[in-house]
């Protein structure tokens, strides 16, 4: 991304708009509660004295057949009564599930299985590369998570500052770091990156919604035009340029779509009250959450689910966990994101890696 007079181009024959699924807010596992401020577009942190300053523990050999005392388990689908049919369940067998030790949310996985995700010790990222951890803190925040990695190595995500605001940065794979910011946004958030570099995210200003962006790698700015008039957001880019996220419809439930040169679909889980579209690999493959609301506590019912290539939808769950939370996805298939005991629970990361 280059920065050219601090200022953020924008075009505007881009595609539609966007809205922020409840889905997301209430989870706090996609989205989050992040609040930014204005200033420059793109910048470099303030304290140049803790670019690139990483802390790393080893974890040891890192063994895709499991991690040092991370528990293991294969994967277990089981649809909602009533949804599919059993056929359209992934096979215990097609990955193997790996708990991160200390992770409370994995976000993403590239094809070179470095992951990025929340460390529920320290309150800040982390980057697990193949057994050595590394924390990724943007300079001088209070509170930092990475949101997405590419094959490069470069990290994005979001952080907030003493005073709660919320902005989006680039973390570099030499470990400097960038603020982005849109010109008079309350907030901004970044959750999408391709390999040569353009992002996806959201911003708001006061009172109003939650509205869609594209930068691109030369830095250039547009609003997404997507289905609905309310809220909306954008999760995922691939190296075609498609498009992910959700939006909230005139009920105000938050739908999926993917954003191609064609124009957009709207994409939902079958049979679910609410979903949204997560990530979309270079191959066509895609992930997302959806929502099921019960007359009965708990209420609510969250699971996940893979769509192939080919337009097939496959609910993914695990035994022993009551909600899985899927967000990160790479080329092979592998799956990155959260498990829950209960909604009281915290949630625990995984990644859930194809055979």
């Amino acid at each position: 991304m280059t920065q050219t007079d601090n200022r953020l181009f924008v075009r505007h024959n881009m595609l539609h708009s966007i809205r922020i699924p409840v889905l997301s807010a209430c989870l706090l596992l996609a989205v989050g509660v992040r609040y930014a401020s204005s200033a420059s577009a793109i910048g470099p942190p303030q304290d140049d004295g803790e670019h690139g300053s990483t802390l790393e523990r080893s974890l040891g050999a890192f063994a895709w057949g499991g991690l040092p005392d991370a528990q293991r388990a294969n994967v277990h689908s089981a649809l909602p009564a009533g949804l599919l049919e059993s056929r359209h369940a992934l096979e215990v067998a097609d990955y193997e599930f790996v708990l991160l030790p200390d992770v409370g949310l994995a976000t993403d996985i590239n094809n070179q299985r470095q992951i990025v995700g929340l460390d529920i010790l320290f309150q800040g990222g982390v980057l697990i590369d193949h057994g050595v951890v590394t924390p990724i803190n943007f300079p001088g925040s209070i509170f930092t998570e990475p949101t997405n990695i590419n094959e490069r190595g470069v990290i994005i995500g979001l952080y907030a500052d003493e005073q709660g605001t919320t902005r989006g940065f680039r973390r570099d794979a030499d470990g400097e770091y960038m603020t982005i910011e849109i010109p008079g946004a309350a907030r901004t958030t970044v959750w999408g990156l391709n390999d040569a570099g353009d992002i996806v995210g959201d911003f708001f200003s006061e009172g109003g919604p939650q509205i869609p962006f594209l930068l691109n790698r030369h830095g250039e700015f547009a609003m997404l035009d997507v289905p609905g008039d309310a809220s909306a957001t954008a999760l995922g880019i691939n190296n075609q340029g498609t498009i992910s996220g959700w939006f909230l419809d005139e009920n105000s439930v938050s739908q999926g779509y993917l954003l191609e040169n064609d124009g957009t679909s709207v994409i939902n889980y079958p049979g679910a009250d609410s979903s949204d579209v997560g990530r979309v690999n270079n191959s066509g493959e895609l992930n997302g959450i959806y929502f099921t609301f019960t007359a009965e506590p708990p209420f609510i019912n969250i699971g996940s689910y893979v769509r192939s290539k080919q337009g097939e939808f496959f609910d993914v769950s695990f035994p022993g966990w009551e909600s899985t939370l899927i967000r990160g996805i790479n080329d092979r298939g592998d799956q990155a994101g959260a498990v829950l005991l209960d909604m009281a629970s915290p949630p625990q990361g995984f990644v859930a890696l194809r055979r």
